[in-house]
């Protein structure tokens, strides 16, 4: 299979998710303006902003009205830095990073920690429709890329590499099977919210920065083509149970022909791809159960929310939780 056969394949999955967007629309009415007619009002802060938090909302809002998201994103994000744990520029810039492929998981976070900050908003059941809304799509996007992943190890006709690439798959698919059922979410006051706010956007800014992520479309032209992902995460790291699959490529005197590494490498980028998807979610997941739950853990670098605001050791470690 040559790569320009792979990136038809990839095409026709992004013109698809790009029609399935369009449904989202509706919800963003409030970037354009059209709060109170949209239905999906967000409450006034009680505390007013600083001006410059104002002003790049407001810039925010007139790029969305123009769907220009990822200009509307710099903007709202900026808002964010500006007023770190005030809710609206995480309600916008939620709302936001829905519209663009791959970004769901960000999306649920950014939400997740609005919730946090004011779980009594007039927005709340919505913002929690489209927090389910997200998660579907991003587990659709691990299902199609595996799909994708698995048709290029049936076109595999060199042995030893289609060993690797089906172990591979049948290993994405048990750990997708794994993935936790989450827990309804709970409100918390006080300190825990505000902990519970700072952890998800740390798993932001810590777990969720790479091309998988970021730029999908991207990310995916680029598996398409065999070339490596940026930013990629392997999914051995939080499995202290296994270890990551060694490939048998290392073990074998290299016989395969030009088209036969090709293919293989496509497949390695493509699989990669689909771990970003798989970790993004499992992290979501857990990391909703435990907020969720009020566990405090205490030790192994686990922060206290009475006493510690620093969430950097919890981040991208909550996958190995049963283990400890």
């Amino acid at each position: 299979m040559t790569s320009q056969k792979v990136f038809a394949m990839t095409s026709r999955y992004r013109g698809r998710y790009g029609r399935r967007l369009a449904s989202v629309l509706g919800w963003l009415l409030v970037l354009a303006g059209s709060d109170a007619q949209s239905g999906f009002a967000i409450a006034a802060s009680s505390t007013p902003l600083p001006p410059n938090v104002e002003q790049a909302l407001a810039q925010g809002k007139m790029a969305a009205s123009q769907k220009d998201w990822a200009v509307a994103i710099v903007y709202f994000d900026e808002a964010r830095r500006a007023a770190p744990l005030q809710p609206q520029p995480l309600y916008y810039l939620g709302l936001a990073e829905t519209q663009l492929p791959g970004r769901e998981l960000r999306a649920v976070a950014w939400l997740e920690a609005f919730l946090a900050l004011d779980p009594q908003n007039a927005a709340a059941a919505n913002v929690r429709h489209v927090i389910g809304e997200m998660e579907i799509r991003a587990r659709s996007n691990l299902n199609r890329v595996r799909h994708l992943a698995q048709q290029l190890a049936d076109k595999m006709d060199f042995k030893p590499y289609r060993a690797d690439a089906e172990e591979t798959v049948n290993r994405l698919s048990r750990r997708a099977d794994d993935l936790p059922s989450a827990l309804p979410q709970e409100s918390h006051e006080g300190g825990w919210a505000k902990w519970s706010a700072r952890a998800w956007i740390a798993l932001v800014e810590r777990c969720m920065k790479g091309a998988t992520f970021v730029d999908f479309d991207r990310a995916l032209s680029r598996a398409s083509d065999g070339r490596a992902l940026v930013g990629h995460r392997q999914l051995g790291h939080y499995e202290p149970d296994s270890y990551p699959v060694l490939g048998l490529r290392a073990l074998v005197t290299p016989t395969a022909t030009p088209a036969q590494e090709r293919l293989s490498d496509i497949f390695e980028s493509v699989s990669d791809l689909a771990e970003d998807i798989l970790l993004g979610l499992r992290d979501v997941l857990e990391f909703r159960n435990i907020v969720g739950k009020g566990v405090v853990l205490q030790g192994n670098g686990w922060p206290n929310p009475v006493n510690d605001w620093k969430v950097d050791a919890l981040v991208c470690h909550i996958p190995i939780l049963s283990y400890l």
